[in-house]
């Protein structure tokens, strides 16, 4: 247990979050019930202020492994909770509340279905409204907004990564147990595992005077060579995906108690959490050497490497990235937490090192800190599922997210015919773009779709512009035309990171007027999701000369 203070793998874990631009990492490990930790580099820059394995950070999807353990306890408790099952239908639990569109999905989607991201909805996350919005969503709303958004598949036929369903998870918690949501884990986890620095919502962490502990979340700006720091707002609406406080210190508790079966986790509950539910991808293209291909369970991924199961969870957010998992063969498991999105990637990395180094495993690539392995890789869960490539379903979200930008960007070189060489003449290229003929003031105004709110077409420096950052994942759209008054190229940016893409966007234009809006917010769809727009509203003609990024706080964007 003295590997993380010796001197060669302080070596290695420094030159890692060095090559990838990671601030600050921490590690704790447990095997056969001893503990150690360690912290590396630096949990804030300015001022500078070191990294400790009591530094506290955002977990983001790692906390699903707390939401489903908390549905769990519920489900064990047949005494007070005797309609708690894994296979109770959900609109039962929450008649009033739990409506999805679609024929079949509010009378057959089941509680362990949410669990498990096979419902059939997909993430949809750009439908929920945070604090910053004139009416931000909380567990009950993002709730019942589900029967105003298209499902994607059968129930039960494919793995959808889908945040949503955890937040809903968390506001069926809420009505059984008649607690907060954040009541629930203080009572049911934190205290009993004197988990005392953990907490959900980071404003909770300040008000309990955790704030000189709380890491700073940072990207890197490649441009200029800088890291960049972020806010880390609460996120009710997210609760439940994301949102809990903690330190590796703390949740190496839980992952000993869930690992053990130690109270508030006994032998049911955890066997109810692992039970294996849907594959990530059953057929996937490439893996790892000796590791099968991952599972979901309940807030869990699980496979199996040379044999042994690897239970765990990770999470990606704007600023953070974590790991944890544990491998019961051996009472073996690790958290790593860090200050960057990249941190997911390392983590990943020396996962297999320490799992490795557990079995003996010496015939394998070398971990080499320049290795391609400690590159982000594939899966933000929520977004449609490609070929799983890597042993960690949730880590392939960053990945994913540069996968679909580069095929937003082959779809725009195709959208103006440049593809192969061969120009498509009903698509304008991109160095002579034409103007529609109709006046942008014909597009301005307020539009509405019933799950993703309303969208205000305004102008911008001769342009259309959406300005969307009341969003969770905050983003801003600004439009370019293509074709026939009607077909836009809508660049959407990220108004945290700056990043680009892509989306396309069709006005339908009926007896001269403008009356819907089409985006292409949602790639588990085949359609777009459509605004009606709002007669008689003008207010978006105004142009609009604001800096494209506002000083709003930061985005809540979970992941993974």
């Amino acid at each position: 247990m003295d590997l993380l203070h010796s001197a060669g793998f302080v070596s290695y874990v420094t030159e890692l979050i060095n090559q990838q631009h990671i601030p600050g990492l921490a590690i704790a490990i447990i095997h056969n019930d001893q503990i150690a930790s360690a912290g590396y580099g630096h949990a804030s820059l300015d001022p500078e202020t070191p990294c400790t394995a009591d530094t506290l950070f955002d977990i983001a999807s790692s906390a699903k492994s707390l939401t489903a353990a908390a549905v769990g306890l519920l489900v064990d408790d047949n005494d007070m909770f005797p309609d708690m099952q894994y296979d109770a239908v959900m609109s039962t639990l929450l008649p009033e509340d739990f409506v999805m569109s679609g024929e079949g999905y509010t009378e057959g989607v089941t509680v362990e279905d949410i669990l498990s991201h096979r419902s059939g909805m997909p993430s949809h996350d750009d439908s929920y409204m945070t604090v910053r919005a004139a009416k931000p969503d909380n567990a009950r709303s993002i709730t019942r907004n589900l029967r105003n958004l298209p499902v994607a598949a059968p129930i039960r036929s494919k793995y959808i990564y889908c945040n949503m369903m955890y937040t809903v998870a968390t506001h069926l918690v809420e009505v059984k147990s008649g607690q907060d949501f954040g009541t629930f884990l203080e009572e049911r986890f934190f205290k009993p595992l004197d988990m005392a620095s953990t907490t959900l919502q980071p404003s909770s962490a300040r008000s309990k005077g955790f704030e000189s502990r709380m890491a700073t979340g940072y990207t890197w700006k490649r441009a200029n060579s800088t890291y960049h720091g972020l806010e880390n707002p609460d996120c009710p609406e997210g609760q439940g995906a994301g949102s809990v406080i903690s330190s590796v210190n703390d949740f190496i508790k839980f992952v000993k108690a869930f690992m053990n079966c130690e109270d508030p986790i006994n032998k049911n509950v955890y066997e109810g959490l692992v039970r294996l539910r849907s594959f990530v991808n059953p057929n996937p293209g490439r893996r790892k050497r000796h590791t099968s291909p991952v599972a979901y369970a309940a807030g869990l991924d699980i496979y199996f490497y040379k044999g042994h199961m690897v239970v765990g969870h990770n999470g990606v957010f704007s600023g953070f990235g974590s790991r944890f998992f544990f491998l019961p063969d051996f009472s073996f498991g690790a958290v790593i937490m860090g200050n960057s999105d990249g941190a997911n990637g390392v983590a990943t990395t020396l996962v297999q090192k320490l799992i490795d180094d557990l079995l003996g495993v010496t015939d394998e690539r070398p971990h080499d800190s320049k290795s391609k392995a400690i590159r982000p890789v594939e899966i933000r869960g929520p977004k449609p599922q490609a070929e799983a490539k890597d042993a960690n379903p949730m880590s392939k979200n960053q990945g994913k997210k540069e996968k679909k930008k580069q095929e937003k960007k082959t779809q725009a070189k195709k959208s103006q015919g440049i593809q192969k060489g061969q120009v498509n003449e009903q698509r304008p290229k991109r160095n002579t773009p034409q103007p529609p003929t109709m006046p942008l003031s014909a597009y301005a105004g307020n539009y509405w779709n019933p799950g993703y709110h309303n969208l205000l077409v305004q102008i911008r420096d001769d342009a259309l512009f959406i300005d969307a950052t009341d969003r969770s994942m905050g983003f801003t759209l600004k439009f370019e035309h293509v074709s026939d008054d009607r077909k836009f190229d809508a660049h959407l940016t990220d108004w945290l990171d700056g990043s680009d893409d892509i989306v396309k966007a069709e006005f339908v234009i009926e007896d001269a007027q403008v009356t819907r809006l089409g985006l292409q917010l949602e790639e588990m769809l085949k359609e777009m999701i459509w605004f009606k727009k709002k007669d008689g509203v003008r207010s978006g003609a105004a142009r609009v000369q604001n800096p494209l990024f506002r000083g709003v706080g930061a985005s809540c964007a979970l992941m993974l």
